[in-house]
């Protein structure tokens, strides 16, 4: 079995390497389940396939990867578009339709789509975003692809090997580690279209090479050792910053200016951010902030994030990352008062962007929020979800999300957007929006009936504060050019949200049940695939749990 322990997994995973330099991506790989699949993977790859809608006959190219600057998936796009051009001169009987499955998300996605498209290879590529079942993918696969444009240590190739795959990759330190070419895959030289094509046709028309690179790699899955790698991983992560000029530790202390870090939510993210020993600012008007969540250890400015002195701030403190918490976060207040919510939401992260690259600003962290999705088209919802949001707030918060890209793409600022869902925990102000636990938690303290809108049955998933904070303590050397989901994946309903509210209290408090509100969206969940993949996060507080805090918290507060 091909494994390393968490803490290598931890280490390799979260290098802060310049990605001109080279890429070192997280090398954690459990292969066990690839290999249970095999045993049964005739029946796996056909359900797998009428999933997809990809017919049994069809040749299916698999290639899991982050669609980033690294990979060269216009390589492999290209080929693609060779290959159809190719089978338009064979005979309808000699034809067999080439598939490609694209899993994988990131910031040349859009391009991607548009290459697609306008290549008209939308029936041949699709684009599933992330996705947990690579296991069942790679079993409704005949080849795996990965084309990295640099050196690296794919993990996707050593799952291909558990998986029974026949590989092809270019000629790249790392995938050379894992493929020999002719023997278990083959190697294609980066940027080689037509080699790329030959590669794949030659594994097409030769169903017993297939098979036969396929049980080379099951001897390979069980003999390979990755410590090897993983030394030498760490030489190349010496060389590049030491051509970078100067070494940037991971647990290095940073400076940090979080707005908004006397709030709900940025409260907490200083309180990690100082736990690990950063060095914090706040910049926060307590307009909804409180002076007592201040950390004693951070230093605080009182200041509008769109008052003319801000960039004081930024020359004073020279800080390396800016995590944006603060934001105008009323819906109602949003549709009243549109203007309001464009400035502070649109405008404040505008400058703060434009002090950024001002004053040197390595990173730049945005707190976004689900309700730039509007009504879900599916359950559950991935970064890839169409953004369609329903009030002012939804969209000012995107188009600040646009703004970041942008901004990244002109000026090659590393960014993380981190999308929360329904953030509930202690300090919580119950007059706040969406705060429908703190809300709660007032009226069960005052043993008054909690409003209902609906029947109750309708879901949101909660996830805990503390959870949120370290989600943005992670993205600090991780996640850079990702749109991310902060989210338990996991629906609770407002009817089962107050009883177990009710028996952690100890009390049968009955709510009021009014006519539900139009526009209220029915039910809402977020997937958060991605975040577990390239932040290694995942939420660590149940909602019971989270609850009990919560009304732990309140009752000693009183």
């Amino acid at each position: 079995m091909i494994t390393i322990n968490s803490e290598d997994f931890q280490r390799a995973k979260c290098f802060p390497v310049r990605k001109e330099v080279v890429y070192v991506p997280g090398v954690g790989v459990e292969t066990e389940r690839f290999r249970e699949l095999n045993e049964n993977d005739i029946g796996i790859r056909k359900r797998k396939r009428q999933e997809l809608g990809i017919h049994e006959s069809d040749f299916v190219i698999l290639c899991v990867a982050e669609l980033n600057e690294n990979k060269n998936i216009h390589q492999l796009i290209d080929a693609i578009d060779r290959l159809r051009k190719i089978s338009h001169n064979e005979s309808e009987s000699q034809a067999r339709s080439v598939k490609c499955v694209l899993a994988g998300d990131g910031e040349q996605r859009e391009l991607l789509i548009s290459k697609v498209q306008a290549l008209e290879l939308s029936e041949q590529i699709c684009f599933l975003g992330f996705r947990t079942d690579i296991p069942e993918l790679m079993a409704a696969s005949d080849v795996v692809a990965l084309l990295s444009k640099r050196e690296g240590l794919p993990k996707a190739l050593m799952e291909a090997l558990a998986a029974e795959k026949p590989i092809v990759a270019t000629d790249v330190r790392g995938n050379r580690d894992l493929v020999e070419d002719g023997v278990n895959g083959y190697l294609v030289q980066v940027g080689d279209v037509p080699g790329t094509a030959e590669a794949i046709l030659k594994l097409l028309q030769d169903e017993q090479k297939r098979i036969q690179m396929g049980k080379t790699n099951r001897v390979k899955a069980h003999t390979y050792d990755i410590s090897n790698i993983l030394e030498r991983m760490e030489k190349i992560y010496d060389k590049a910053l030491s051509e970078v000029g100067r070494r940037e530790q991971v647990d290095d202390s940073m400076k940090i200016v979080v707005t908004g870090g006397a709030g709900f939510i940025g409260s907490h993210v200083v309180e990690q951010l100082v736990k690990n020993n950063h060095q914090v600012a706040i910049i926060d008007d307590l307009s909804t902030g409180k002076e007592e969540y201040i950390s004693a250890e951070a230093a605080f400015y009182k200041m509008s994030i769109l008052e003319p002195g801000l960039d004081a701030v930024f020359r004073l403190e020279r800080p390396e990352v800016v995590i944006h918490q603060a934001a105008q976060i009323s819906v109602q207040q949003s549709l009243q008062d549109p203007v309001h919510d464009l400035r502070v939401n649109v405008e404040g992260t505008l400058r703060l962007l434009e002090l950024s690259l001002r004053f040197g600003v390595r990173k730049f962290i945005f707190a976004s929020t689900a309700a730039v999705y509007g009504n879900p088209q599916y359950l559950g919802i991935d970064e890839a979800h169409p953004t369609r949001p329903l009030s002012f707030y939804g969209l000012s918060k995107y188009a600040s999300e646009r703004y970041v890209r942008l901004y990244a793409e002109l000026h090659q600022l590393r960014y993380t957007i981190l999308r929360y869902a329904n953030v509930y925990g202690i300090r919580q102000d119950p007059k706040g929006e969406g705060g429908v636990v703190s809300v709660f938690v007032d009226k069960l303290r005052k043993g008054k009936m909690p409003v209902i809108y609906g029947d109750g049955e309708q879901t949101r998933d909660f996830v805990y504060v503390e959870d949120v904070a370290k989600a943005n303590l992670t993205a600090l050397t991780c996640g850079d050019g990702e749109v991310i989901n902060i989210g338990t994946g996991r629906p609770t309903s407002v009817n089962e949200l107050l009883r177990l509210m009710n028996e952690l209290n100890d009390t049968d408090i009955v709510p009021d049940y009014r006519p539900e509100r139009p526009g209220d969206i029915r039910h809402s969940y977020l997937r958060n695939d991605k975040a577990r993949s390239i932040l290694g996060w995942e939420p660590e507080v149940t909602l019971r749990e989270g609850l009990k805090r919560t009304l732990d918290y309140y009752r000693n507060y009183s």
